[in-house]
């Protein structure tokens, strides 16, 4: 994953989860750990990514 506000890069364990929008939705809101701002993430997209890495 990366923080759209300072650039940071790491796995999505590193983002601390926050919420998401509704139960059954595919994005959540995670707060990067550098900069502490919330992102916005697709976690099934994110998912795949680390199963294909």
């Amino acid at each position: 994953m990366k923080c759209e506000h300072c650039g940071y890069e790491g796995v999505k364990s590193t983002f601390r989860y926050l919420y998401n929008t509704t139960l059954d939705a595919p994005t959540a809101y995670r707060e990067c750990p550098k900069c502490f701002k919330w992102v916005i993430v697709n976690e099934l997209e994110e998912e795949k990514k680390e199963k294909s890495a």
